[in-house]
C-alpha cells in the first residue's frame, strides 16, 4: 500500500511539474483524487518515502554524521542566506532545528543567527568570518536520527501540490480547501521536526506572513521551506512559477540555485 501511495503521489508531483505543457495534466490528477481506493496517496508523515540510514559505518551513515564525514567537512556546510531570513522573518521555529546560532555576532548581520548568501567569492570572511556565520544544527551532525532520511517524496509536499492545484481552481479535492491543504503542509512538516506545538503556542500561523492569502507566492514560499535539503524540487518549482524570488549572486546571470546549503568551496560562476 505504501508503494502505491508513493507511486501515485509521485504522479502528483509529475503532473504538477509538466502541466504548462500537458493538457490533460490536471484531470488526471483530479481522476488521481477522485478515487483514492484505486489511486491511493499520502495521508500523513508515516507514509512518507524515505530510507534511514543505519548509522553504523562510513558507508550507511547520514552524509553529516562524524562517521561519514569529518568535522571540517561538515563545517563547510552553511545553511544560506535566503532560509535563514524567510525562517527569522516568520519567527518560524524550525529555524532553531535546523540552524545553530553563531559564537559571536558579526558586523554585517549582527543577527543570532546568519546564513551566507549564495555565490559569494569568500563565504567564510563574510559577516566578519566563520565564529559568525551559523552551522546547521546539531541534528545534521548525527551519524542517525528519526529525522535524519535519504527522502524521496513527504506528505507535506502532497499538501502543498494539491494546495495549488486548487488553488488555481484546476482541481478540487473532496473535504478540502487550498487554505486548509496549505496549513496541512506546513503542520506537517513541523511536525516531522517536533516543532508544531511550539509553533501553535506562538500564534505562527495568525502572523499576517503565514495567514492564508491565496497567493502562490506564498504558497510557494511555505513549501520551499518545507522542502529543507531538497534543493531539486525548489529549483524546479522556481523554474515553474517564478518562486520564491532568490536574490542575484554578485556574477550570476540568473537567480541563484534555491538550494538551502552553501559550502565555501562553492563559486559563483
Amino acid at each position: 500500500m505504501k508503494w502505491r501511495k508513493f507511486a501515485n503521489s509521485l504522479r502528483l508531483r509529475l503532473l504538477l511539474r509538466m502541466s504548462k505543457n500537458y493538457p490533460a495534466a490536471f484531470t488526471e490528477m483530479q481522476a488521481i483524487v477522485n478515487n483514492k481506493a484505486n489511486n491511493p496517496i499520502f495521508e500523513g508523515n508515516g507514509d512518507n518515502a524515505d530510507m534511514p540510514y543505519p548509522g553504523t559505518n562510513k558507508e550507511n551513515a547520514w552524509p553529516g554524521g562524524p562517521l561519514a564525514n569529518s568535522l571540517d567537512e561538515f563545517d563547510k556546510r552553511k545553511p544560506s542566506k535566503e532560509i535563514v531570513d524567510a525562517l527569522m522573518q516568520r519567527n518560524d521555529p524550525r529555524l532553531q532545528a535546523w540552524v545553530a546560532p553563531v559564537v559571536s555576532r558579526g558586523t554585517t548581520d549582527p543577527n543570532e543567527y546568519v546564513g551566507v548568501p549564495n555565490a559569494i567569492q569568500a563565504p567564510y570572511d563574510y559577516n566578519g568570518g566563520n565564529d559568525k556565520i551559523s552551522l546547521l544544527a546539531p541534528l545534521f551532525r548525527l551519524n542517525k536520527d528519526t529525522k535524519l532520511t535519504a527522502s524521496l517524496m513527504t506528505y507535506a509536499e502532497v499538501c502543498f501540490i494539491l494546495a495549488e492545484a486548487v488553488q488555481a481552481n484546476k482541481i478540487t479535492v473532496p473535504g478540502k480547501t487550498a487554505e486548509a491543504l496549505y496549513y496541512d503542509g506546513i503542520k506537517a512538516n513541523m511536525s516531522y521536526y517536533g516543532v508544531l506545538a511550539t509553533a501553535e503556542a506562538a500564534n505562527y500561523f495568525d502572523q499576517a506572513s503565514v495567514k492564508y492569502n491565496g497567493t502562490l507566492q506564498q504558497l510557494i514560499g511555505q513549501k520551499w521551506i518545507a522542502m529543507f535539503l531538497k534543493g531539486a524540487e525548489g529549483w524546479f518549482d522556481h523554474r515553474r512559477t517564478g518562486f520564491p524570488v532568490f536574490v542575484l549572486g554578485p556574477s550570476l546571470p540568473r537567480a541563484n540555485c534555491p538550494n538551502a546549503i552553501c559550502t565555501r568551496t562553492r563559486k559563483a560562476s
